[in-house]
């Protein structure tokens, strides 16, 4: 491997630990060597990475092996839990969009509008709906009968 894409692979990965650090919250200690540099590059720093590796040296060991893992699974794994999130918000989102749909029709409801892929969804947007309804009912019901015994 030469030495600029060996240099440019060190820059790409020091990049990725960065990241993962900073936006996930990750604490990481890592050491960049090969033979063509004179010494190591160290993230954070030497004294960062010292601590870092005393915490997991102190770790049980099936605790140590849980939590170490290539570059590759732990960002294997990000990508999963950020997969995951955004299938759950996507849904959050579709449901909105229904209920804002629903609010919209004032009464034009019709069976032809739902997609068949798209029943369960309805279903969920339709029961939060009439619970909101039932909610409403029941507070003013509540007012009124403040009012009826205030008089």
């Amino acid at each position: 491997m030469s030495i600029e894409k060996n240099q440019k692979s060190q820059k790409e990965l020091f990049k990725i630990v960065q990241k993962l650090s900073v936006f996930d919250g990750v604490e990481i200690a890592a050491v960049f060597y090969n033979d063509c540099h004179k010494k190591p590059i160290v993230y954070p720093d030497y004294v960062g990475a010292i601590k870092t590796f005393e915490k997991f040296k102190k770790l049980p060991m099936h605790e140590q092996f849980e939590t170490s893992g290539t570059i590759g699974e732990i960002l294997q794994q990000l990508i999963n839990e950020k997969k995951e999130q955004l299938r759950k918000l996507t849904e959050e989102n579709n449901r909105k969009e229904m209920l804002i749909q629903l609010h919209n029709m004032k009464g034009e409801f019709s069976i032809d509008m739902i997609k068949l892929e798209d029943l369960n969804d309805w279903m969920h947007v339709m029961r939060e709906y009439i619970k909101e309804l039932k909610e409403r009912m029941k507070a003013k019901k509540a007012e009124e009968e403040a009012t009826t015994s205030s008089i």
